[in-house]
């Protein structure tokens, strides 16, 4: 019901039923995925991360109770934590969710979310972008085509060339395909970020 009264629109009804059902009955991680879905696509980090934060300190304290083990957080409850703090600029509070997620046993869909590790590394988590594309190449895949890009990029304004030819590389075995039009816009984008962030911190 929460997630149809999210596909509806209806996001006040989302949170009318979660709050119905915490008072009528047993809460799963399934329920807390859905609210937390609703809350990631409508910008309210706060409920968010207070949601998110008494689960896991509910599952701490449970002593392995089967019925607060079923609150136990996946991988679905961590995609859309991170979608909340990406979709609210709070990147401390998304590398520590990424290191639980990590940590878990979790990893991120890179199908479906490459954008948010791109977005973490254009706000200064370049580390996590980096552990996540390592991450997928040792366990034999290829990592999404935005994720090399960004990858490059930053190699390339740090001037780390020892990595940015590997980088090429790879790309090319991988019978990536970017056009010229796309690396000039994200390489002129990210000089002029760094640039900026330069600056800063001569002031």
């Amino acid at each position: 019901m929460i997630l149809a009264s999210l596909d509806g629109g209806y996001i006040d009804n989302c949170t009318s039923i979660f709050e119905y059902m915490k008072d009528h009955c047993t809460l799963n991680i399934g329920t807390i995925n859905a609210i937390l879905k609703a809350y990631s696509c409508s910008d309210m980090f706060a409920k968010a991360k207070k949601l998110f934060e008494s689960v896991k300190e509910m599952v701490s304290v449970s002593n392995g109770s089967a019925e607060v083990g079923s609150l136990e957080p996946d991988a679905f409850t961590y995609t859309s934590m991170l979608v909340s703090c990406a979709s609210a600029c709070q990147w401390e509070c998304f590398e520590f969710v990424y290191k639980e997620m990590t940590l878990s046993g979790y990893k991120l869909e890179l199908s479906r979310h490459s954008w948010l590790l791109v977005e973490a590394s254009k706000s200064g988590k370049w580390h996590i972008l980096e552990h996540a594309f390592d991450t997928t190449l040792e366990s034999g895949e290829i990592p999404h085509s935005s994720l090399f890009m960004e990858m490059l990029c930053q190699a390339i304004i740090q001037q780390d060339f020892r990595r940015s030819t590997p980088l090429l590389n790879a790309m090319a075995l991988a019978c990536m395909e970017v056009s010229e039009r796309q690396w000039t816009k994200s390489l002129k984008k990210k000089i002029r970020i760094a640039s900026v962030s330069r600056n800063c911190r001569i002031y």
